[in-house]
């Protein structure tokens, strides 16, 4: 079941089209038609346990607040960003861990790869047949970031996140964000 299909009663195809595709783009970087309802709410049992709508958002608001012990404001991250996160992880590993191998793979025990599937699938081609061939069934949906800088400002953008551009509009974009307003300075 995808987002789309999930929510395509309640919202109809003109909403799902300029409104969650659009935003689940800009999410997940994929279309709400392709993106599994499952993915995005694992903790939610049978679909048909929902009798409307309402008692499916009651459902997640209420799974919500058992997760959510703080409500934090802005945006959250580690000092000096996600890098910082992986320097301390290899610091604390590094017995265990092998950064940027280059050689033949040899299982011992847990290995883990850390690349896209494609490049993962290549490197199990030979030792796990049967893993790469699945790993290959897996498709990225193409994304790239461009920082453009005005010399004026755009008013409607001022307090907003960011703008989500649907699919039919013919634009090569997912969206534009704001990030003066995420990150202010």
């Amino acid at each position: 079941l995808s987002m789309a299909d999930f929510f395509r009663s309640l919202l109809g195809d003109e909403n799902i089209n300029d409104t969650l595709t659009p935003a689940m783009s800009g999410l997940y970087a994929i279309p709400a038609d392709k993106l599994h309802f499952k993915s995005v709410f694992p903790h939610v049992g049978q679909i048909s346990q929902f009798k409307t709508y309402w008692d499916f958002i009651k459902h997640v608001k209420a799974q919500r607040s058992k997760f959510l012990k703080t409500d934090p404001q802005g945006s959250v991250t580690f000092e000096g960003g996600m890098q910082g996160l992986i320097n301390r992880l290899a610091d604390i590993l590094h017995k265990d861990v092998i950064l940027n191998y280059q050689g033949p793979l040899k299982f011992s025990g847990n290995t883990i790869i850390c690349t896209d599937a494609q490049t993962a699938a290549e490197l199990l081609e030979n030792n796990l047949p049967l893993v790469s061939a699945e790993l290959k069934k897996i498709q990225y949906q193409p994304i790239s970031t461009t920082t453009v800088f005005y010399k004026r400002e755009i008013k409607s953008l001022k307090k907003a996140f960011g703008v989500l551009i649907p699919r039919e509009a013919n634009l090569h974009s997912i969206g534009v964000l704001n990030n003066k307003a995420i990150f202010p300075t």
